[in-house]
């Protein structure tokens, strides 16, 4: 008798266990309605650079949207990033909004040089700030997770959407379907 009670607890706890634990899917419905609606702080200086050659300090252009993508380091993560397939994606959002959706790219690492070399190997042509002092992620706290690091943002900069269309198809069908209105 005490080995079926102890059996069923046992069942019972892995019961409560299993309907308790959140699926990654919850995990990011729950994400992004946590940041819907928030909006972004970006550093009151950043400095911007080309592959590594021309820095500059620059204000965003006013437009309807932007995407915001936060990269905590680089080492060994280019084939997670996906140069290529960002250049693929701007071009299409170019295409659809006639080049009103704003990209912004903040990456946090310490080797500025092998951040410039791998966008000049992915001939990589757009701005992006080398933020060695990660002041981006200090002002807003995100996630470790690199799906969770890419915003659609409304021209107040608050967030509309979240997730990276880069490696996620319906990820990128929603933030195009929303971008879709800018031609409306």
């Amino acid at each position: 008798m005490k080995h079926v009670s102890s059996s069923l607890l046992l069942f019972m706890f892995l019961c409560l266990f299993c309907a308790c634990k959140e699926t990654e899917k919850e995990k990011n419905t729950r994400l992004v309605k946590e940041w819907e609606g928030k909006a972004l702080a970006f550093p009151s200086y950043s400095t911007f650079t080309i592959q590594g050659r021309d820095t500059v300090h620059f204000t965003f252009p006013h437009s309807e949207y932007k995407i915001v993508t936060y990269v905590d380091s680089l080492g060994c993560k280019e084939n997670e990033f996906h140069f290529d397939r960002w250049k693929t994606f701007i071009h299409e959002v170019d295409s659809l909004t006639g080049n009103d959706v704003f990209f912004v790219f903040y990456f946090n690492t310490k080797d500025r040089d092998n951040l410039c070399n791998i966008a000049k190997r992915n001939h990589f042509i757009y701005p992006v700030c080398v933020d060695e002092t990660d002041v981006f992620n200090h002002l807003n706290q995100f996630s470790k997770e690199l799906h969770t690091q890419t915003f659609l943002l409304d021209e107040a900069d608050q967030v509309i959407t979240m997730g990276n269309p880069i490696n996620d198809v319906e990820v990128k069908e929603k933030y195009m379907k929303i971008m879709a209105n800018v031609m409306e």
